[in-house]
């Protein structure tokens, strides 16, 4: 039981409980820097190439054996590669894969997910698709489907990876640049979807938008489907983001965000129903300036809540030198909310710079969103040197951002931000998609979400001693958070239980195991040093034993009553007005009469006080009672027999919460 346990049931009992509201907000707990040092082991061709990128990275589920996967590609001189790298649950490598366990090196991979049974599916490129050039997008576009590879290998005593099924996408999907894949969990039906090229003005770019649709049957022709937006709408359809659902039938819907590009930027949503072969397409939002906004190489700007709802990011800043002509215009930054089915534009945060002629850009802003709350990475480069300050916000409704690092290096095409959640514990993932030393920067912080209840600075409440859940600490940093499995109240005594899984917590010591109220007062603080037995579920048990003692005579006097009727009221946020003392004492005389009579508190510290009152003995007393609010408890029995009559006493009663 803590100080602070401690009093707030003090102050529960004297009837002097603040009421208090908390304020929710960020807690970041830790904000940790990760140093390059740890990577050198893991970096692909050992840190030695022309050009390398991190492509994405896959949530950590049961599936990947709560690990992270990173993946990309990167290319010595004219040769090039694909990478895997296992991240443990501090995003610090674990393994690295550059080949197949048949020795044939890895294809630079475009994008990669993971299926409902543990399959990961992926489209790699024999060239090193990120290069700006006519042979990345007239090169060999691979679907490929690979082994659970973080699941570890008794037999060999290490991971594996092996490539299990290879299909070759069509010829006309050479320019393709994958962004986008999911999968129909019902059957074997995927949807990719990112960008396509084409020599504009003599000039290779990636300038469209292209989806493809591909069938896997077990004894037949495997189905393809594929159309360019471009195509279909006689339209210059820059890919900026997409999201696509299955219904039962096994047909997909999906809906592109692209631009126009251009002197005017136009921002459109191509959207395809489910029965549908026809595109309906929609105006978004024009800005009268020249529109770099939502771009192929700049990360996560576009977030998809739904199929209805969008976050996207608008800006014209660039980093080039082009201010004549039409482009000769202020240059802005903003994030903007929309819904299809109301047709409602919002503007979250919009920054005006003027106009800027240095090749430089002065912010820089990354969305990502989880369980439909969006994370905003916001960075800040007013000197424009390409050293920048970064900050982290979940966004609630107003603009608040928490600086994370200070002086930082920032180059517009790196930076990036990847966000994972084990019940709990919230871990935020800020990387450059580079590992090049010059523009390393990897931060990680770690946030305890309670995303069904209060988060905040503990405060204090009728409910501030209901415990709600646990965090555990391991040297310090906070290695697990979750809501309570169970709790049980017998009589005096509340059981509160939290549960860990088999594959959470092993082979590390648990340092600090915390209890937290509703209110996040911390209820319980154990510091014993254990561990969980390997790869078996643990219950951890909290245990809050209440009892109410008197103490005037030589032998304490336990009192079960009143003991469990107290434990009862704390763990409800309705008894505060029955539980607490009553403003009087109650006088009975021997005659089997009574009256009650006020009562002040000296001496009150935080913990203790003295209840005093006066008497005047005009008839035999037995003994006078501190009781409960409602008056069906008694707290104390002050034994009064032996005063004489016709006497004044004063009474004084101390009580302390041990």
């Amino acid at each position: 039981m803590t100080d602070e346990f401690k009093q707030t049931l003090f102050d529960y009992l004297i009837g002097k409980l603040p009421n208090e509201q908390g304020a929710t907000e960020e807690i970041f707990k830790e904000i940790n820097e990760i140093s390059r040092d740890e990577w050198v082991d893991f970096l692909p061709n050992g840190g030695t190439w022309s050009a390398m990128r991190i492509e994405g990275l896959i949530v950590p589920s049961e599936n990947t054996n709560n690990l992270t996967v990173i993946y990309g590609g990167y290319r010595v001189d004219n040769n090039s590669n694909g990478f895997i790298i296992l991240l443990d649950n501090n995003f610090v490598p674990i393994k690295k894969f550059e080949a197949f366990n048949t020795g044939t090196n890895l294809r630079y991979i475009q994008k990669m997910e993971i299926s409902e049974d543990g399959t990961f599916y992926a489209i790699d490129d024999n060239v090193y698709t990120y290069d700006n050039s006519e042979n990345s997008y007239n090169s060999q576009k691979r679907f490929i489907m690979l082994n659970n590879f973080t699941q570890f290998s008794t037999t060999l005593n290490d991971y594996a990876l092996s490539l299990q099924r290879s299909y070759i996408l069509p010829s006309n999907c050479l320019n393709f640049y994958c962004k986008y894949m999911t999968k129909n969990p019902n059957s074997a039906h995927y949807f990719l979807a990112g960008s396509s090229s084409s020599n504009y003005d003599g000039s290779w770019d990636y300038d469209g938008s292209r989806y493809i649709e591909l069938k896997i049957n077990v004894g037949s022709e495997n189905e393809w489907k594929t159309e360019a937006t471009n195509a279909s709408t006689g339209l210059v359809m820059q890919f900026s983001g997409v999201f696509a659902i299955f219904n039962e039938d096994d047909k997909v819907s999906f809906r592109f965000l692209t631009t126009n590009g251009g002197v005017t930027g136009v921002l459109y949503s191509l959207f395809k129903d489910f029965d549908s072969n026809s595109w309906s397409s929609e105006r978004i939002i024009e800005f009268n300036i020249a529109y770099y906004g939502i771009s192929n190489f700049i990360n996560k700007q576009v977030c998809f809540l739904n199929i209805d709802e969008v976050y996207f990011v608008c800006s014209n800043l660039q980093f080039s030198t082009n201010v004549s002509g039409d482009y000769n215009k202020n240059k802005v930054i903003g994030i903007h909310h929309y819904t299809f089915s109301t047709k409602q534009l919002s503007t979250i945060h919009q920054e005006d710079f003027g106009l800027i002629t240095s090749p430089a850009l002065k912010r820089g802003i990354n969305l990502t969103t989880l369980n439909n709350d969006l994370y905003i990475l916001y960075i800040t480069d007013d000197d424009m040197d390409n050293i920048a300050d970064y900050y982290l916000f979940r966004y609630k409704g107003n603009w608040s951002p928490k600086l994370i690092a200070q002086d930082k290096p920032f180059w517009w095409t790196y930076a990036d931000i990847f966000i994972k959640i084990n019940f709990n514990l919230l871990q935020m993932f800020v990387y450059q998609s580079t590992l090049s030393s010059s523009y390393w920067n990897q931060i990680l912080i770690k946030e305890n979400y309670n995303s069904s209840n209060y988060n905040g600075e503990p405060y204090v409440n009728t409910n501030a001693l209901i415990p709600n859940s646990a965090e555990i600490y391991s040297n310090d940093s906070l290695v697990f958070a979750r809501n309570l499995y169970n709790k049980t109240i017998n009589n005096n005594t509340t059981v509160s239980t939290v549960e860990v899984p088999n594959t959470y917590l092993n082979n590390i010591d648990l340092t600090s195991k915390n209890l937290l109220s509703e209110t996040n007062l911390t209820m319980v603080a154990d510091t014993n040093v254990t561990q969980k037995n390997i790869y078996e579920t643990m219950f951890l048990n909290f245990i809050n034993v209440l009892q109410v003692a008197g103490r005037n005579n030589v032998t304490q006097v336990l009192n079960q009553e009143a003991s469990t009727y107290l434990n009862s009221a704390i763990n409800t946020d309705d008894s505060y007005d029955n539980a607490k003392l009553y403003n009087k004492v109650i006088i009975n005389y021997q005659d089997g009469s009574s009256k009650e009579s006020s009562y002040s508190l000296e001496n009150t510290t935080e913990t203790s006080t003295v209840i005093a009152f006066g008497l005047y003995i005009d008839k035999l007393i037995n003994n006078a009672e501190i009781v409960s609010n409602d008056k069906t408890i008694t707290y104390q029995t002050i034994d009064l027999s032996s005063l004489e009559l016709n006497k004044y006493y004063a009474i004084r009663q101390k009580m302390e919460v041990v």
